[in-house]
């Protein structure tokens, strides 16, 4: 009995819920104001990656937003963008065990999420023709 008892003191301290449901990642779709393909660094918790957007990029999930910023080209500006981060609502869901899972949720990251879809702007230069 005393076991049983200590194994699912374990489980219930160990358990998160935000963890367990969403995970630490999160995969953005991201998208350009005028459907036009651009290059861009993604500046987010696990450091900066170059992409090719219209795309997804999978990010891990922290207390920071992400900066998303375009390369000037021959027929685009440079230009930033910010997704902000926002609270994950499965969080929420360690209140059920006396929020003993915030211990993982926290510090993993997997208390913060991102919206599923951003539209980056992306501003044309007047000398470019568009094809």
């Amino acid at each position: 009995m005393k076991n049983l008892l200590l194994i699912s003191i374990i489980v219930m301290m160990l358990s998160s819920c935000a963890t367990m449901f969403t995970g630490t990642t999160k995969r953005i779709n991201v998208m350009t104001s005028n459907n036009d393909i651009v290059k861009a660094d993604i500046s987010s918790k696990n450091g900066t990656q170059t992409v090719t957007i219209p795309g997804l990029i999978s990010v891990s999930k922290g207390n920071v937003p992400i900066l998303i910023t375009v390369k000037e080209d021959d027929c685009h500006r440079s230009s930033t963008y910010v997704a902000e981060n926002h609270l994950n609502m499965i969080f929420l869901g360690n209140a059920f065990n006396y929020f003993t899972g915030t211990t993982t949720d926290i510090p993993n990251g997997a208390m913060w999420t991102y919206d599923d879809n951003v539209v980056v702007p992306v501003y044309r230069k007047e000398s470019c023709v568009k094809k």
